[in-house]
């Protein structure tokens, strides 16, 4: 599969890089830099899990609607894993600036992941109805249909 620079939207590509650079500053800033009434705003109910959950529901919708959505499913995998992965380097990187590294927060951004890609999902399933292809369209390839999914 190759990837071809007419599968992108150049200024979302820009945004969820932006995004995604954001987020990591945040996440990086010692704990003696953030400003002592921020951790509390930033955990609703009690945990900043939900902040955790929408930081990569951002990002992820934001890679997955930068790609056009006539593209090969194989490519929304690869963004997936690759946030994914991001989200690990994440917590892993964090006790480096005296931080936790928590399992928790990371399956709080694997939830946000999928709700991520169901935004991307609706937006792609609604530019079908204004006459655009959707997502996973297989080119063909040994084992995939080439039909696009409904």
């Amino acid at each position: 599969m190759g990837i071809r620079q007419s599968e992108f939207y150049p200024g979302r590509v820009v945004l969820a890089f932006l995004c995604v650079a954001s987020v990591l500053v945040l996440t990086h800033l010692p704990t003696e830099v953030v400003p002592k009434g921020l951790p509390r705003m930033l955990q609703l109910g009690g945990s900043d899990k939900i902040v955790h959950s929408l930081a990569y529901a951002l990002i992820t919708a934001s890679f997955l609607l930068a790609v056009k959505c006539r593209t090969d499913c194989r490519l929304w995998a690869i963004i997936i894993l690759g946030i994914a992965a991001v989200g690990v380097a994440d917590e892993v990187t964090q006790p480096l600036v005296n931080r936790d590294c928590s399992g928790w927060d990371w399956v709080a951004d694997l939830i946000g992941i999928a709700a991520g890609c169901g935004v991307a999902l609706l937006s792609c399933r609604g530019s079908r109805t204004a006459g655009l292809r959707r997502p996973c369209r297989s080119h063909g390839a040994a084992g995939f249909s080439s039909a696009y999914l409904t």
